[in-house]
């Protein structure tokens, strides 16, 4: 088991193997999920690098995985062409696996999601990150209770959304702007 400090220095090390494996095989890619939440509001726990990219063709894939040691099993590569999930894992001798979840961006919220992503740095690697109000759509889409409490930070912490109309033309889209106001107005009371 990782203590917190281990916990960092691993996702460091896979941040940067993960990107530069990503920047060689031209795959258009931003973080998402925990980690870009820590990004833009304070730093929380989580249990994987979550990632979007442009959908790649099946070579490109499979060059990226192997150069960034991840391994998924055959029908999440088949299934990435139209979008979708693939759940990795990195294993390093002696050590638990540590998971990077890929999500293909299939849909237009995606793909115009990845057009507006930014530049940062993330445990000293420069990355490519979603942006604040597209980050909090993603996690008003997924939901959960961990997803609506990110949503909760960004919106005291940060002040999003920064675009209102275009957050709310998805939220609406994807069905979810009840959650958008609940949130908004749950963060207006504290």
């Amino acid at each position: 088991m990782f203590g917190a400090a281990e916990l960092e220095a691993a996702f460091g090390a896979l941040l940067k193997k993960v990107a530069g494996s990503l920047e060689e095989e031209h795959i258009e890619w931003m973080l998402i999920g925990g980690l870009a939440v820590g990004a833009w509001t304070t730093p929380r726990g989580t249990k994987d690098v979550d990632l979007a990219l442009a959908v790649p063709d099946r070579g490109k894939l499979e060059a990226f995985m192997k150069a960034a040691d991840l391994e998924a099993t055959p029908a999440q590569l088949s299934g990435a062409a139209s979008g979708g999930v693939i759940r990795a894992k990195r294993t390093i001798e002696g050590q638990p696996p540590l998971i990077v979840d890929l999500l293909c961006a299939g849909t237009d919220f995606e793909r115009e999601a990845l057009s507006r992503r930014q530049r940062t740095e993330v445990f000293g690697t420069p990355v490519w990150i979603v942006s604040p109000d597209d980050l909090l759509l993603y996690k008003l889409i997924a939901g959960r209770p961990q997803d609506m409490a990110d949503v909760d930070r960004l919106i005291r912490i940060r002040g999003v959304p920064e675009d209102a109309p275009r957050v709310r033309r998805w939220a609406e889209e994807w069905q979810v702007d009840d959650r958008l106001d609940r949130a908004i107005e749950s963060a207006k009371r504290s």
